[in-house]
């Protein structure tokens, strides 16, 4: 009993870190209004790949600071700076009991009800990702919310994947007033992630 009580604990630790990382990621710079014709590469590990756009900052574990939670893996910035919020995407990696990754959906939905402020669910949907030959089923969540009651609305898109013990979290955040081709850029991110 205490063992399911520690892995449960856990695993509320690990979804309520997963919607604080974007907000860590993002900083106060100069805004420069500069359009940037982008084009994708693949980012590959041994268990996964993304496409990305060519001009977002690419950000490892290296060089993550002490505030970013041990299971991301790696992040992605946008690199046109804004003075508010920076879309970004990031993936964690965790280790899980559960099977479905719409339990995993379901967990961090109550937990960002609990820690956003004026949460609100967009969608929640099951879609199908790629797995070495085949698919496997992924769950999408879309929502937004505030940390703070000073700070500026922010949406999320979560993309949960459970293969075998494994659990992946792709986070994505941006402004709901985003430009339109970043948000393009973040979907086709969603979209293109595969694991091996």
């Amino acid at each position: 009993m205490i063992d399911k009580e520690l892995k449960m604990k856990q695993s509320i630790k690990f979804l309520v870190s997963l919607l604080t990382i974007p907000l860590l990621l993002t900083g106060c710079f100069a805004s420069d209004e500069e359009e940037v014709a982008s084009t994708t590469e693949v980012y590959e590990t041994s268990n996964f790949s993304i496409s990305i756009p060519q001009d977002w900052e690419i950000l490892e574990e290296s060089e993550f600071t002490s505030n970013i939670p041990q299971s991301t893996i790696v992040a992605f910035r946008n690199n046109i700076k804004n003075e508010i919020f920076n879309a970004n995407v990031n993936i964690s990696v965790q280790n899980t009991n559960l099977t479905d990754p719409s339990d995993l959906a379901k967990s961090s939905k109550a937990n960002a009800k609990t820690s956003l402020i004026s949460f609100q669910e967009i969608e929640t949907k099951d879609i199908e990702v790629k797995s070495g030959d085949g698919t496997i089923k992924g769950t999408l969540m879309e929502f937004q919310g505030k940390k703070s009651a000073q700070e500026s609305m922010i949406r999320f898109k979560q993309l949960y994947i459970i293969r075998g013990n494994t659990a992946y979290t792709i986070t994505t955040a941006y402004l709901p007033d985003e430009d339109g081709t970043v948000v393009q850029y973040i979907d086709e991110m969603l979209n293109s992630f595969a694991l091996k």
